[in-house]
């Protein structure tokens, strides 16, 4: 599927090493299109996506819109049927437990619109 199945000018976010420090994707409203989200070191996290500025959230206090688990040696990856719109802003962190503050790490792409 084409990033621009929607027609929407889709767009996407890499980072290497996305860990426990909340990361913007975008500092406006949009909607995700899809993820893939991989284990850095072999070890097992999940990837928070918050409908806020990365500067008005607090991992372990702000309750994600999604928290995507992905496994040691297993990545996540999805190209979703309908985007998932997000109000505010869409940002990202990587942490041990779904709603959690501890880091993890993880290389990340996210696509978005």
């Amino acid at each position: 599927m084409s990033l621009d199945a929607f027609g929407v000018g889709a767009r996407t976010h890499f980072t290497a090493a996305l860990a426990g420090t909340v990361t913007s994707v975008k500092a406006s409203s949009g909607a995700i299109l899809g993820w893939h989200f991989g284990s850095a070191n072999a070890a097992l996290g999940f990837v928070q996506i918050f409908d806020a500025a990365a500067a008005d959230v607090t991992l372990g206090t702000t309750v994600p819109k999604l928290s995507i688990y992905y496994g040691a040696t297993t990545p996540a990856f999805i190209a979703l049927p309908k985007p998932i719109p997000f109000g505010t802003a869409i940002s990202v962190a990587a942490t041990t437990t779904a709603g959690g503050l501890t880091a993890a790490s993880c290389a990340a792409n996210v696509f978005f619109a």
